[in-house]
């Protein structure tokens, strides 16, 4: 709840001219492409933005990926939305989360982004990562799938 208040005040601080500005529009992520890059970790991509990279140590609080802004021209990238699907080794879904996260990323430019880790207890580690050594933990797989973004003029 707090998210959506916040929100429209985040998009009133971001306007150069206050509240008599026209506000950007949101817009649909267009339709993932079938891109496969080996080796990669959430390879996902659209006409608009890019994921890649995603990384989780077993003991962190934070997840991170690299996003691109594929926008053309002078387009910002000031905040988008990606769901998270994380399934077990077997391919049975664990937990799908909808992230929103603000950022400004310049066109044709990438970014580090964190969120906070959908694994509180530290039950789960990436399969990517190696497994802690003092107890166990069960290997987990991430997707990712962009949704929408918000762009504006830089």
């Amino acid at each position: 709840m707090k998210r959506l208040l916040l929100f429209p005040l985040l998009l009133l601080l971001l306007t150069p001219c206050g509240v008599n500005a026209r506000l950007p529009k949101l817009k649909r992520a267009k339709a993932a492409t079938d891109t496969v890059v080996t080796g990669d970790t959430i390879a996902a991509s659209t006409a608009s933005i890019s994921l890649a990279g995603y990384d989780k140590p077993n003991s962190a609080t934070r997840e991170t990926f690299f996003v691109t802004n594929n926008l053309r021209g002078d387009s910002l990238l000031l905040w988008f939305e990606v769901e998270l699907t994380y399934t077990d080794m077997a391919g049975r879904m664990l937990h799908k989360r909808v992230v929103a996260k603000s950022c400004s990323i310049p066109s044709g430019e990438t970014r580090l982004i964190e969120v906070s880790s959908w694994d509180r207890n530290n039950n789960f580690h990436y399969h990517r990562s190696s497994p802690p050594l003092r107890r166990a933990s069960s290997p987990y797989r991430v997707a990712s799938r962009p949704l929408r973004l918000l762009s504006g003029k830089q």
